[in-house]
C-alpha cells in the first residue's frame, strides 16, 4: 500500500467539532472514519481501531446503515492486517451485511473484494489456512461477476474507483492468490487480463501487476520488470522499486550496478522505506564489504587470499540468507558461483589442512542449505576423512558425523534409529548433542511420529546454546570491528562522489546536434595537448554520435595519430563499430559499407602507422562490417585503387603474417568477383555512374557516410547519402560456393527506417504485376528447401521478404518466435528474429539495413546453428543469405 502524505488529523477534529456543533450526524461518522483511514495508513491501529468503532457507534444510534458499513470495513481491514482472524470476521460479517440492507450495489461488491482482500492478508501472516484462501479466489471472482452485472449502476460511483480500477485490482488479487496456491500458469494468465483492463494513467495498478510479476516471472527478465518498476513508481514508491532493482541485479551478477542502485534507494528515498528499512541496511553493509574485499583482492597486503576468499564467501552467503526458500531454490547458481566457488577457491588458496577442513564444512552447509543432500553428504564425508588422517579432536569428528546424519535423514536411508542411538552415545559436547536431538526431532516429525518428535525436539531446547563454528572464526578481519553506522557513513561519501562525478559527466558528455561532444571535435584536428586535457577532465572516450562515430573513429579518419594514442591510453574501445560508414565507388559500382571498425577505417585510408598502432592495442582482425569485410580487405581494396608506398606494403606483409598466426581468413566474407561479374551483365541496364568529387588522392573513391551539418571539419570526408542511387543488379554469394539469389528482374525495396513505394516499384506495377526471386540455400539440410521460387509484388518492402522467409521456416517445421528487444513476444517485429532450433539454442538476428548477423549459442556450446543474413544494398536490391552452418546432425 503506498503511504500518502501524512494529514494533520487536526484538521479532521476540527471538522468534527464543526459537524458536531451542527448536529451533522453523517458529517460526524465520515470525520471518525477518515481519521481511522488516516492512522491505519501510518500504521497507528490502535488509534485507527478507537475512530472506527466511535463511527459505528455513532452511526449505528442515527440508524445510518450506508455510513455505519464504512466504519465495519475499516474494522476488518485493520484486524486483517494485525492477523486477527476472529475479530476480523466478525467486523467483516457485519460489512457484508449492512451493505446489503444498504442496497447500494457498489457497497455490495465492495464488500466481496474486502472479504477476498482480508482473507488473502491473514493467510499471508499465517492466520488463515489453504481453504480459506481459496475462499478468497472464489469470493474475488464473485466481485467481478457482480461488478459487471451492476456495471451501470456501480460506475455512478466513480469516487470509489472505476470500473476498470476495480476490476483490474481484482485481477491483479486473483493472480496473487493463484500465485500463493502454486498456480503460476493461472497467475500469469490473470495480470495479462489486468494489464488490458488497465487505462495508460493508472500507474499505480501496473505497478502492482509488475510487482506480482516479478515474483514468478523467469529470473531472466526480473531485472527488466524492476527497471520498468523504477520507471513508472510514484516518489512514495520510487525506494522500493528501486531496492527490487537492486535485488535483481545481484542475484543477476551485476554486483556495481545493484550496489550503486542499494545506496541510491537508502540515501536518496529513506522518507519513504518503512518496514524494509533495517534489512536495506544491513544489506548495504554487506555489498560494501564485499566491494572493498574485491579490491582487496586484486593486490592482497592486509590478508592472503585465503582469507580473502572466506570472506567473500561468508558475505555472499549472509546475504543469500535475505532470500526466501523459493528464492534460494530459483537463484541456485548465485550460491554456485559466489559462495561454493569463493570456499572452493579458499581451499585452493589454502594455508595449512584447517582451512580445507574449515573450507569443506562450510561448502557442505550451503548444499544442506539448497537441499542438495547427496552432495552435501558427499562433502562431509571427504571432511570426515581429512579429520580423521590428521588426527582431529574427536568432538569435531562427532559434528562432522552428524552433518552426514542429517543428510541420510532427508535421503530417508535405511538403519536411522540405530546411527542415533550411536551418536546419543558417542556426543560430549552441549552443541553437538543439541544439534543431534533437532535432526531427529525433524525427521520423526517429517515422518507424522508426532509425540517423539516433541520429546526430542523438548530435550534440544533445554539444553543451552553454543555458538558455532562458523559463526565465531571472525573471517572478517578488515571490517569486523566496524560498526554499522561507520560503514554507513563510508557507503554514503562513496555514493556522493559517485553522483558528483555522474553529473559532471553529464555535462561534459553534451552532445550537439549530429551527436558529437567536446572530444569528438578535438579529436579532429591536429591538437595532442586539447585531446589531452578533455581525457583529464573525464570525458568519455567512447561516446558516439549519431552516427555511430566515437572520438577515436574521428581522429583515425582525419589521420591524427597522437590524439588516436592518447583516446586508447585514456580507455578508448578500439573495437566499437560505426553506424554509418562510407561509400566505396569506382567506375563501374557503388557499395556500402557500414558497422566500421576504427581499424577498418585505418585500412581503408592508407593509414598503416594508426592500424599497426590499434592492433598493437587490441583491434580485432577477424571482425567485418555489413559486407563481409575485414580491415585486411579494406587495405586490399585501397592499394588495389590507389597503388601503395614501401610503409604500406611492409605493413600488408605484417597483416598477412598476424592473420595466418590466428587463423583469421583472408577472404572476403561475399567476394567482389561475384558483384563485379554480375554487374558486368546488367551494364546496358544500368545508367552512367556518378564521378567522385575531388578530394584528395588517398581518399577519393572511399568516402565516410555521415549526415553533417553545413560547415563541418569533417564534410570533406563525409559524403551524404544520395536519396535515388542508380538503378542496377547486385547478387552476392558467399565464399567458395555456387549458390546464390537470383533476382530475376530487379526489386526495388526501402530500407526498414524508409516505409514509402519507390519510383522503380510504382512505374512497373502496371507492367508486372510480381517479381519472380529465386532463392538457393547454402548448405541446405534436405533436398527439399534447396531451391525455392518465390513470387514477391513489385510493391514489396525489406519485411514482406522477411515475412516470406519466416513463413517458410514456419512451414518447415521450425519453431519461429519473434520478440522485441525486452523479450515481450509479439507477433512480427522487423528488427529482432528469435528462432529456437532443438535443444534451447537460441540465436539473436539482428535484420538492420546492411548488418551482419550475430549468433548467440547457448551455454552449453551446442555447436548447430542458423545464420539468417538479409543485406539491403540501399533501396535497390535485396540480397539475401540463409546458411545452415552445422557440425551436428541438423534435426
Amino acid at each position: 500500500m503506498v503511504k500518502r502524505k501524512r494529514i494533520n488529523v487536526s484538521e479532521f477534529d476540527a471538522m468534527l467539532d464543526k459537524a458536531m456543533k451542527k448536529g451533522d450526524t453523517v458529517g460526524i461518522v465520515d470525520c471518525y472514519n477518515e481519521i481511522g483511514k488516516e492512522k491505519a495508513e501510518f500504521d497507528d491501529f490502535d488509534g485507527a481501531i478507537e475512530a472506527y468503532l466511535q463511527g459505528s457507534s455513532e452511526a449505528r444510534k442515527a440508524g445510518l446503515v450506508l455510513e455505519r458499513s464504512f466504519s465495519e470495513r475499516g474494522l476488518a481491514e485493520v484486524y486483517a492486517k494485525l492477523g486477527n482472524k476472529s475479530k476480523c470476521f466478525d467486523h467483516l460479517s457485519m460489512f457484508k451485511s449492512l451493505s446489503i440492507e444498504s442496497g447500494n450495489d457498489s457497497q455490495i461488491q465492495l464488500s466481496l473484494h474486502v472479504e477476498a482482500w482480508c482473507l488473502q492478508n491473514l493467510f499471508d501472516k499465517g492466520m488463515a489456512d489453504r481453504i480459506d484462501l481459496e475462499r478468497a479466489l472464489s469470493v474475488a471472482k464473485s466481485s467481478i461477476e457482480y461488478l459487471e452485472k451492476k456495471r451501470s449502476a456501480i460506475a455512478k460511483f466513480r469516487y470509489l474507483g472505476t470500473i476498470e480500477q476495480r476490476k483490474s485490482k481484482l485481477l491483479l488479487m486473483i493472480a496473487q492468490i493463484e500465485q500463493m496456491l502454486g498456480n503460476d500458469s493461472k497467475a500469469l494468465s490473470h495480470l495479462c487480463d489486468a494489464e488490458h483492463v488497465i487505462q495508460d494513467n493508472d500507474k499505480e495498478i501496473f505497478y502492482e501487476i509488475l510487482l506480482t510479476r516479478s515474483g514468478f516471472a523467469p529470473i531472466n527478465q526480473r531485472v527488466q520488470i524492476a527497471r520498468k518498476m523504477v520507471k513508472i513508481a510514484s516518489k512514495e514508491r520510487k525506494g522500493d522499486a528501486l531496492h527490487e532493482l537492486s535485488h535483481q541485479l545481484i542475484l543477476n551478477g551485476e554486483f556495481d550496478e545493484g550496489y550503486k542502485r542499494l545506496r541510491e534507494t537508502y540515501f536518496e528515498n529513506s522518507k519513504y522505506l518503512h518496514d524494509d528499512i533495517v534489512d536495506i541496511k544491513s544489506k548495504l553493509t554487506i555489498l560494501f564489504k564485499i566491494s572493498m574485499y574485491n579490491e582487496e583482492l586484486k593486490n592482497p597486503t592486509e590478508m592472503e587470499k585465503c582469507e580473502i576468499y572466506e570472506a567473500l564467501a561468508d558475505l555472499h552467503d549472509e546475504y543469500f540468507r535475505f532470500l526466501s526458500n523459493r528464492e534460494k531454490r530459483e537463484y541456485r547458481h548465485f550460491a554456485e558461483e559466489n559462495i561454493i566457488e569463493n570456499y572452493k577457491n579458499m581451499i585452493r588458496n589454502k594455508r595449512d589442512i584447517k582451512d580445507e577442513i574449515r573450507g569443506l564444512l562450510a561448502i557442505g552447509l550451503v548444499y544442506q542449505d539448497l537441499n542438495e543432500y547427496v552432495n552435501s553428504k558427499s562433502i562431509f564425508e571427504k571432511r570426515l576423512e581429512l579429520q580423521i588422517s590428521n588426527n582431529a579432536s574427536i568432538d569435531e569428528i562427532i559434528d562432522t558425523k552428524i552433518s552426514i546424519f542429517e543428510c541420510m535423514c532427508h535421503l530417508k536411508r535405511d538403519g536411522l534409529f540405530k546411527e542415533f542411538e550411536n551418536l546419543k552415545k558417542q556426543t560430549r559436547t552441549t552443541s553437538s548433542r543439541k544439534e543431534l536431538f533437532f535432526v531427529w526431532a525433524d525427521y520423526l516429525e517429517e515422518m507424522k511420529e508426532i509425540d517423539d518428535a516433541k520429546y526430542c525436539r523438548n530435550i534440544a531446547e533445554g539444553l543451552n546454546d553454543s555458538p558455532s563454528e562458523l559463526e565465531d572464526d571472525g573471517t572478517d578481519k578488515l571490517f569486523g570491528n566496524w560498526s554499522e553506522d561507520k560503514i554507513l557513513k563510508e557507503c554514503k561519501v562513496e555514493h556522493e562522489k559517485l553522483a558528483a562525478k555522474e553529473k559532471a559527466m553529464l555535462k561534459k558528455d553534451r552532445q550537439n546536434n549530429t551527436g558529437e561532444t567536446e572530444l569528438h571535435n578535438a579529436a579532429k584536428v591536429d591538437n595532442p595537448e586539447m585531446v589531452e586535457h578533455l581525457c583529464q577532465q573525464g570525458y568519455s572516450v567512447n561516446v558516439v554520435d549519431n552516427a555511430g562515430w566515437t572520438p577515436l573513429s574521428e581522429a583515425v579518419n582525419h589521420e591524427n595519430y597522437e590524439n588516436v594514442a592518447i583516446l586508447i591510453r585514456y580507455g578508448a574501445d578500439v573495437n566499437i563499430a560505426s553506424k554509418e560508414g562510407f561509400e566505396n565507388s569506382s567506375s563501374r559500382r557503388e557499395v556500402r559499407h557500414t558497422r566500421l571498425t576504427p581499424l577498418m577505417e585505418a585500412c581503408a585510408q592508407g593509414f598503416e602507422k594508426i592500424a599497426k598502432l590499434l592492433i598493437e592495442n587490441g583491434a580485432k582482425l577477424e571482425k567485418r562490417d555489413s559486407l563481409g569485410y575485414s580491415a585486411y580487405n579494406h587495405l586490399e581494396e585501397y592499394i588495389r585503387e590507389n597503388g601503395y608506398t614501401e610503409e604500406q606494403k611492409l605493413f600488408k606483409v605484417y597483416f598477412e603474417e598476424l592473420m595466418k598466426e590466428r587463423n583469421v581468413s583472408l577472404n572476403v566474407a561475399a567476394p567482389r568477383a561475384v558483384l563485379e561479374e554480375t554487374q558486368e551483365s546488367n551494364t546496358q541496364r544500368m545508367p552512367a555512374p556518378v564521378q567522385p568529387s575531388q578530394t584528395s588522392p588517398i581518399i577519393r573513391d572511399r568516402k565516410r557516410m555521415n549526415r553533417s551539418s553545413a560547415g563541418s571539419e569533417n564534410s570533406v570526408k563525409r559524403k551524404p547519402t544520395s536519396p535515388t542511387p542508380p538503378l542496377s543488379t547486385k547478387i552476392i554469394s558467399r565464399q567458395n560456393t555456387p549458390d546464390v539469389i537470383e533476382m530475376r528482374t530487379p526489386v526495388r525495396v526501402s530500407p526498414p527506417s524508409v516505409r514509402q513505394t519507390t519510383p522503380l516499384a510504382a512505374t512497373a506495377a502496371t507492367s508486372m504485376a510480381c517479381c519472380p526471386v529465386r532463392v538457393f540455400f547454402v548448405n541446405p539440410p534436405n533436398d527439399q528447401i534447396k531451391n525455392m521460387m518465390w513470387s514477391l509484388p513489385r510493391q514489396s518492402t525489406i519485411a514482406d521478404l522477411r515475412r516470406k522467409i519466416l513463413s517458410y521456416l514456419k512451414s518447415a517445421e521450425y519453431e519461429v518466435r519473434l520478440q522485441t528487444h525486452d523479450g515481450t513476444n509479439m507477433e512480427y517485429s522487423d528488427e529482432v528474429l528469435l528462432a529456437q532450433i532443438g535443444d534451447d539454442v537460441k540465436i539473436d538476428c539482428l535484420l538492420e539495413m546492411g548488418s551482419a548477423a550475430k549468433i548467440y549459442s547457448n551455454s552449453k556450446g551446442i555447436s548447430r546453428f542458423i545464420l539468417m543474413h538479409v543485406v539491403v544494398l540501399w533501396d535497390l536490391v535485396i540480397v539475401c543469405n540463409i546458411d545452415y552452418s552445422c557440425t551436428s546432425q541438423f534435426i
